[in-house]
C-alpha cells in the first residue's frame, strides 16, 4: 500500500516556475492552431526563446529586429511607465503608485526567463550600481535568484 506523504512548502523558486509554466501554457492554448505564432509570443512575453526555430530566429537578426524577442530593459521601463501610469489613474498617491509599480514589475521580471539583457541595465560590465540595484525589479530578482547571473 502506498501512503502519500505531506507536500513540502514550495520554495520561491518553484512558484515561479508554476507561475512561468502556467503562463506559457495560457498562451499556447490560446494559440494551440499556430505553433509559430506562440513560439514568438512565449519569447516576446515571457523571455522563452525555446519555441521559436533557428531559422526564424536568424530571419529576425537579418532583418535587425532580434531585440523585439528579448526582455530588455526597454520593455521592463515601457511596463514600468504603463503601471506607473495606471497607478496615476487610480488616484494613488505618489507612494503607493511607486509601490504598486515596484511590486508588479518585480513580479513581472521575477516570472520572465533571466537572462542578462534583463539584468544589463543595473549593472555595467557586473559592477553594481550601489543602491539602485536594490530598488530595481531585476535587483529584486538577483537577490532572489543569484544562481542564474
Amino acid at each position: 500500500m502506498i501512503e502519500r506523504i505531506a507536500s513540502p512548502i514550495p520554495t520561491v523558486g518553484t512558484v515561479l516556475a508554476r507561475t512561468r509554466r502556467h503562463l506559457r501554457d495560457e498562451i499556447d492554448i490560446l494559440f494551440a492552431g499556430t505553433p509559430q505564432v506562440a513560439g514568438v509570443l512565449r519569447a516576446m512575453l515571457l523571455g522563452d526563446r525555446s519555441f521559436v526555430d533557428r531559422a526564424e530566429a536568424a530571419d529576425f537578426q537579418k532583418t535587425g529586429v532580434f531585440h523585439v524577442l528579448v526582455v530588455a530593459g526597454l520593455r521592463v521601463g515601457a511596463l514600468a511607465f504603463a503601471l506607473s501610469w495606471v497607478g496615476r489613474k487610480l488616484r494613488l498617491s505618489r507612494v503607493w503608485t511607486m509601490l504598486f509599480t515596484l511590486t508588479l514589475l518585480s513580479a513581472y521580471v521575477a516570472v520572465v526567463e533571466q537572462r542578462a539583457p534583463v539584468f544589463a541595465g543595473n549593472n555595467d560590465g557586473g559592477n553594481c550600481r550601489g543602491w539602485r540595484i536594490f530598488l530595481s525589479p531585476s535587483g529584486v530578482a538577483q537577490i532572489l535568484q543569484p544562481w542564474q547571473r
